[in-house]
């Protein structure tokens, strides 16, 4: 437990660094294994080490947005990252957990089987920023799938 205490206080010291830029970003994915788009909230600490959290619903015409609020599960992404502090590009990898909350059931358990990966960059460009990146599951701890989803998004940063 005390491990865990100070791997999380590390990771919020480094994810606030200096190098940290923060932002938030509508994001929409185009998912690989079913119809329809992912739309929704990408907001992110991006330091050498970050944090990223997206909240996301499935509609089935990305240009009707008024179907956010049909959307009866979301999905929310808490994920790790690692990043190169490179300037106004930054690559990063990541290791995430999915969960779903839907307003009659509230969240679903939390698992560690699957978790998801996520590799992309951050383009900063004075106060707006842009990002790209791929995300799929990682299963057993060993196994790797292809991409599953294609998010990208455009917003702010702080």
């Amino acid at each position: 437990m005390k491990l865990l205490i100070l791997v999380l206080t590390l990771t919020m010291l480094l994810a606030v660094s200096s190098f940290a830029v923060m932002s938030i970003n509508a994001s929409t994915g185009i998912l690989t294994s079913s119809s329809g788009y992912a739309v929704g909230l990408t907001v992110k600490s991006l330091g050498i080490l970050g944090v990223e959290l997206t909240i996301e619903g499935t509609v089935n015409n990305i240009l009707d947005l008024t179907q956010l609020g049909n959307v009866s599960s979301w999905s929310l992404l808490p994920t790790l990252l690692v990043s190169l502090p490179t300037g106004n590009i930054r690559p990063y990898l990541g290791v995430g957990l999915q969960t779903q909350f839907s307003f009659q059931n509230g969240f679903s358990p939390v698992s560690l089987n699957p978790l998801y990966y996520h590799i992309g960059a951050d383009l900063f460009l004075g106060n707006f920023s842009a990002f790209g990146e791929a995300q799929g599951s990682i299963t057993n701890f060993t196994s790797f799938s292809g991409v599953k989803e294609w998010r990208f998004g455009l917003g702010l940063d702080f």
